[in-house]
């Protein structure tokens, strides 16, 4: 087995990506730097190392992402992208030609090599099923409406009225958040 390790440098909402040089193999695609190959997993020091030979900035080496077999060039080849965040210093490009900050939503859009293609999907996947911020909000805004709900129906009518719809206020406040969540629209009518 070999494993094809890279960094996924983050710092706040923004991923770093790396354009490779043109006078090497798969010239002027896109790669997340710090890429070793070797038959073990590297390191926390090594990954750290080679991303300060790379860029010039240190950074903390986090959990992998997710270890995927890529079966269309090799079944013998793993891909193991790693999760950092930028601790220290100013990229610097004594290996690419270009590294730039994107949102994830912009990950689509660039030609990448063909081993992070996998990466950059499953990276793109974690963050939209890693948002505790948001869900947290949408939480907040539901207890929010539900006791700003309460107050004002029991202010004009008797309990049992004010907690059916404050309940039914959450429920439909729920749903929305649910589906809005998943991504979920209507289909449009034809």
């Amino acid at each position: 087995m070999r494993y094809i390790t890279c960094a996924i440098i983050r710092e706040e909402d923004k991923v770093l990506i790396c354009q490779r040089p043109a006078s090497v193999t798969n010239a002027l695609k896109w790669e997340f730097p710090g890429r070793i190959t070797g038959p073990h997993q590297p390191t926390k020091a090594n990954l750290s190392l080679k991303i300060m030979e790379e860029l010039n900035i240190d950074i903390l080496v986090g959990r992998p992402l997710q270890i995927t077999q890529q079966g269309h060039t090799s079944p013998e080849i793993c891909l193991y992208p790693v999760l950092c965040t930028l601790s220290s210093g100013e990229v610097a490009l004594l290996k690419y030609v270009q590294a730039i900050w994107i949102s994830p939503a912009e990950l689509l859009h660039f030609d990448w090599v063909d081993e992070d293609r996998s990466i950059v999907e499953e990276y793109i996947t974690y963050v939209k099923n890693s948002t505790p911020q948001s869900a947290i909000k949408e939480a907040f805004l539901e207890i929010l409406i539900g006791l700003a709900s309460f107050i004002l129906v029991k202010m004009f009518f008797n309990l049992y009225i004010g907690l059916l719809i404050t309940f039914v206020l959450l429920t439909i406040t729920g749903i929305y958040s649910y589906y809005t969540r998943k991504g979920i629209t209507k289909r449009p009518m034809s």
